[in-house]
């Protein structure tokens, strides 16, 4: 790699947290944009938003996950579409009912952006 050369990351986007209604069904997440260096400030998107990211641009999304014993934020898995008869969702691998819809992310609905 020659000198001064930054490889751009794979992830574009991170996703830290999720807002959702009183039954704990996701509205919105708490999205952040890769920047070199750093992120930007948390966005607030519905699902839908983050679905076209994935789909339609093609771009990928990551998790940012809090780390408790380290004090930060840390990369966390890939996120991916995925559809059942209510429609589509975001998940995780590997797959359980708390990482479908990303509900394992910090809960932010106290949070306004």
């Amino acid at each position: 790699m020659a000198e001064g050369f930054i490889k751009a990351p794979i992830e574009k986007y991170l996703i830290t947290g999720i807002w959702h209604d009183h039954q704990f069904q996701p509205l919105y997440y708490s999205v952040h944009e890769f920047q070199n260096p750093g992120v930007s400030n948390s966005k607030k998107m519905s699902i839908a938003e983050v679905i076209a990211i994935i789909e339609t641009d093609g771009l990928s999304v990551f998790t940012w996950e809090w780390d408790y014993k380290k004090g930060c934020f840390s990369k966390g898995n890939k996120v991916l579409v995925g559809s059942d008869r209510n429609g589509k969702y975001l998940y995780i691998e590997p797959f359980d009912r708390n990482t479908k819809n990303l509900k394992h992310l910090i809960r932010v609905n106290w949070f306004q952006v």
